[in-house]
């Protein structure tokens, strides 16, 4: 028998799981040879090039908790098939530095021009820059807790407010009136 997901907490994490995996944003002209270098040299200086295994494996995690919470029923050994197949999609996904760079250079190519991009590259080598480097991950990651407990914290607000929406458009039975 296949497992479905039931009941709005389980609908609401499908399709975020969908939507978060399904979004694809659109091309944009290349940025210039000059410009992607320049991204490059940001990207090692910061150490961005080297956080993409954190990036498949918080991708992993997200499909797998999506995939747990709507199919809780699925053996322990099956979690660990799908963890370990989507770590090697997602790792083999982002072993493409060339193609990373010029995708990272079309993002920062919306934000900030060549001249700005070198100004970063130099503010880095100073002192406080390379602070704020060896800072970052350590706030990045404060704040995502910080999110991820706000978020947390609002799941049973949320639920009772798509519980009571769907309700009214007549997708899940009415919630009872309290």
């Amino acid at each position: 028998m296949r497992p479905t997901a039931s009941g709005p907490s389980q609908l609401l994490v499908l399709a975020a799981t969908i939507f978060a995996l399904s979004t694809v944003p659109a091309r944009a002209e290349e940025p210039s040879p000059e410009f992607q270098a320049s991204v490059a040299e940001l990207m090692r200086i910061t150490g961005a090039s080297s956080l993409t295994d954190q990036v498949a494996t918080n991708l992993s995690m997200i499909v797998i908790d999506g995939l747990r919470k709507s199919m809780p029923e699925l053996p322990d050994r099956a979690i660990e098939i799908m963890h370990e197949v989507t770590l090697d999609f997602y790792d083999e996904l982002f072993s493409d530095e060339a193609r990373l760079t010029r995708d990272y250079a079309a993002i920062y190519a919306k934000h900030f021009t060549k001249a700005e991009l070198d100004e970063m590259i130099a503010f880095y080598h100073t002192p406080t820059g390379r602070k704020a480097i060896q800072a970052m991950p350590s706030i990045v990651q404060e704040s995502l807790q910080m999110s991820q407990q706000w978020a947390v914290d609002a799941q049973p607000r949320l639920e009772a407010e798509l519980t009571r929406r769907l309700s009214e458009e007549g997708f899940l039975p009415e919630a009872p009136k309290p």
